[in-house]
C-alpha cells in the first residue's frame, strides 16, 4: 500500500492536478492519502524561503526551523512511513520540499519552479517544457477525468462559465452575451444547452443568465448557478454534451472537457491577456486541434464543422509511470 501526502493550499484549480495523480494512482493500487494544509505566513518571506532552501542543507534541524519560520502550526511529528509527496501550487512548493527531505522521500511537484533549484524536488510536472533534466512535460495538467455514462438522448451543447481574472477581465456584459449567442446558435443548429456557472461567477450575472434561460425553456435543458446553488455538475454535463463552450480563463475546466473528448470552444474577450505560461498551454493545445479559441463576440459564427483530434493518452498515465519508477 502507497501512503501520500497531499500538501495542498485548498486552491481548487491546484487540488484537482494533485488528487488526479492520487485518483489514477488509487486506480492501480491501494492508496492512502494524508493532506496538509500549506499556508506560508507572509508574501514577503517567499523569496527568503527560495534562497534558504536553495542554499543551505536541508537537515533535520534546519527543516524545523525553516517549518516554523515559513509556515503556522507545522507539526513535523509525522509518521516515518510515507512514500511520496505531492503538490501544486507555489504556496506549496516549499513545504513539498521540506517534508520530503524530512522523511527522506521523493517528492512531486506541480507547477513553475520560481527561482527553485530544480533538484530539490524529484519530478516536476509542467506544461512547458523548460529543458529540465527532471521534468515530466505534459500537453496539460494531469486532473482526473471519468465519464459517466450518457443519460440524456438528442444534441447538447455545455457552457462552462468561469469569472473574471486579472489575465481575463470579463464584463458582466461578456458573460450575458455568450449565453445569448450559444442559445442563438443551439436553436440554429438544433441543439438543447446545459450551463453552469462556477464560485468566480458574479452574483448579478447569475441572475441575469437565470433570467435568459428562464425565457428558452424551448432550448434549456438543465442550467446551474453556482453561487446559488453549488451543484458539482461538470462531469454530467461532459458525459452527456456533444459540444462544449468554455470560458478562457479557467484551465481545469479547459483540460476537463478535453479529456472528454468533446469538441471544446474555448472562449475570451478583446481584452484576454493571458501570461507567458497560460499562453503557452492554450496555444499548445490549438496547435494539438484539442481546443479552438474564439472571442466571445465571434460565436455565432462557429459551424460546427471544425476539426478537432481526440486525446491520444491523458498526461495522467506519464505521470504515473514516472512515479511507479520511484517507488
Amino acid at each position: 500500500m502507497l501512503k501520500i501526502l497531499l500538501v495542498t493550499d485548498h486552491k481548487s484549480g491546484h487540488e484537482s492536478i494533485s488528487k488526479g495523480i492520487v485518483k489514477y494512482l488509487q486506480e492501480k493500487d491501494k492508496v492512502t492519502v494524508v493532506e496538509i494544509y500549506s499556508h506560508i505566513r507572509a508574501k514577503f518571506l517567499k523569496k527568503i524561503a527560495t534562497f534558504a532552501l536553495n542554499k543551505i542543507k536541508l537537515d533535520a534541524k534546519n527543516i524545523k526551523i525553516f517549518g516554523k519560520l515559513f509556515y503556522k502550526n507545522l507539526d513535523l511529528n509525522l509518521d516515518l512511513d510515507y512514500n511520496l509527496v505531492i503538490s501544486t501550487g507555489g504556496d506549496t512548493s516549499f513545504l513539498n520540499i521540506l517534508l520530503a527531505k524530512y522523511l527522506n522521500i521523493p517528492n512531486i511537484y506541480c507547477s513553475s519552479l520560481r527561482g527553485l533549484d530544480n533538484n530539490l524536488f524529484t519530478y516536476i510536472v509542467s506544461i512547458k517544457d523548460n529543458k529540465i533534466s527532471n521534468e515530466i512535460v505534459v500537453a496539460f495538467p494531469p486532473i482526473y477525468m471519468k465519464r459517466s455514462k450518457r443519460e440524456l438522448e438528442g444534441k447538447y451543447i455545455a457552457i462552462l462559465i468561469g469569472g473574471k481574472t486579472k489575465n481575463y477581465p470579463f464584463g458582466d456584459e461578456d458573460f450575458i452575451l455568450l449565453v445569448q449567442k450559444s442559445i442563438a446558435l443551439a436553436k440554429k443548429y438544433n441543439y438543447k444547452v446545459l450551463i453552469t456557472t462556477s464560485r468566480r461567477t458574479p452574483l448579478n450575472v447569475e441572475e441575469e443568465i437565470k433570467l435568459i434561460c428562464d425565457k428558452n425553456r424551448d432550448t434549456l435543458q438543465r442550467y446551474v448557478l453556482f453561487n446559488q446553488n453549488p451543484e458539482k455538475v461538470v462531469n454530467y454535463f461532459l458525459s452527456n454534451a456533444d459540444i462544449v463552450f468554455c470560458t478562457e480563463d479557467s484551465g481545469s475546466m479547459i483540460t476537463e472537457s478535453i479529456l472528454s473528448e468533446r469538441k471544446t470552444y474555448t472562449l475570451k474577450n478583446k481584452n484576454s491577456k493571458p501570461n507567458k505560461l497560460y499562453k503557452n498551454f492554450i496555444e499548445q493545445n490549438k496547435a494539438l486541434k484539442y481546443i479552438k479559441s474564439i472571442n466571445i463576440d465571434e460565436i455565432n459564427t462557429i459551424t460546427f464543422d471544425e476539426y478537432f483530434n481526440k486525446l491520444e493518452d491523458a498526461p495522467a498515465e506519464k505521470v504515473i509511470s514516472a512515479i511507479k519508477n520511484i517507488l
